[in-house]
């Protein structure tokens, strides 16, 4: 089963996030934190918070839709995006802000939660301590396949291909 990007709900599920730091966060921070929360979102309810696709990086895994919104949403020329209304790259690089509250209309209450949770457990660490943490603790990496695939699932269904020339490794939750 493919769920369709939810742009919207993962806006606010990133602000959520953002509040929590203080409207700022090194933005691989914020995107391993949202990979933690859709990983337990799927671990304890069967379905992802964000509905993002993950690609296999050196570093752990990266929400794909959410990080071509962050590389964009500086860019004067590219086509605003409901992410960019709210959320931008700060004058540091590095750093995505909060510049509007887009609500909390889509997420419901245990998603909060869980949200909260999971900043408790990961939001003081930088992007290297949570992304090492990830790598370590959720998955299990097998680099003779070159596709993301849930638990149990050794199909092909999940195909990602070659990043930049070399074969992405397959993730194996655990």
């Amino acid at each position: 089963m493919t769920l369709a990007f939810d742009e919207v709900k993962t806006t606010q599920t990133a602000a959520r996030f953002l509040k929590l730091a203080g409207e700022s966060l090194n933005y691989m921070a914020l995107i391993k934190l949202l990979y933690k929360a859709d990983r337990e979102a799927l671990r304890r309810w069967g379905l992802p918070i964000t509905t993002d696709k993950y690609v296999s990086m050196a570093k752990g895994p990266v929400t794909s839709h959410i990080y071509d919104r962050i590389k964009t949403s500086a860019n004067k020329n590219s086509h605003p995006a409901f992410w960019s209304s709210y959320i931008q790259k700060d004058a540091d690089p590095l750093l995505v802000k909060m510049i509007s509250d887009p609500g909390d209309s889509e997420l419901s209450c245990a998603e909060e939660k869980l949200i909260a949770e999971i900043f408790a457990t990961d939001g003081g660490k930088g992007p290297v301590r949570a992304g090492r943490r990830v790598t370590s603790k959720f998955f299990r990496v097998e680099r003779s396949r070159n596709f993301l695939s849930p638990p149990g699932d050794h199909g092909h269904s999940g195909s990602l291909g070659a990043f930049r020339g070399r074969i992405s490794p397959r993730i194996i939750f655990d």
